[in-house]
């Protein structure tokens, strides 16, 4: 067994330094890169949640009515055709009244509040 000489101790010692700077490094430099991503992610991402889907009497058209989770508040969308109607207030309740295939009528109710909205196809 040949006792380890004094350079490579020192070989040993400024090789376990610098990997313990470069680990700490990359554990301050990583997180703060990361950072504005995770919080980008958490506020800017959009979910949706179908609140109500209802199709014509004969099946031709639907009108779909869609949450969606935008920041800082979320919207309402009704969807219809290849159109898009967007409506800042989610209400308590959705009734879709049918006249005809190409004939709707969408009623958002939000307390005693009650907004209808004609949905006419083309």
């Amino acid at each position: 067994m040949n006792p380890r000489t004094y350079h490579e101790d020192e070989i040993d010692i400024r090789k376990t330094k610098n990997l313990t700077g470069i680990g700490c490094l990359l554990a301050v430099v990583l997180p703060i890169l990361l950072l504005p991503f995770i919080i980008g992610w958490l506020f800017f991402r959009t979910g949706e949640t179908t609140l109500e889907i209802s199709s014509s009497p004969h099946d031709v058209h639907t009108i779909e009515v869609v949450k969606v989770d935008e920041f800082p508040d979320p919207v309402i969308d009704i969807r219809y055709g290849d159109q898009v109607m967007t409506k800042t207030k989610i209400p308590d309740e959705i009734k879709i009244d049918w006249e005809s295939d190409q004939k709707a009528t969408v009623t958002l109710i939000k307390g005693d509040r009650k907004q209808t909205i004609p949905i006419i196809f083309d």
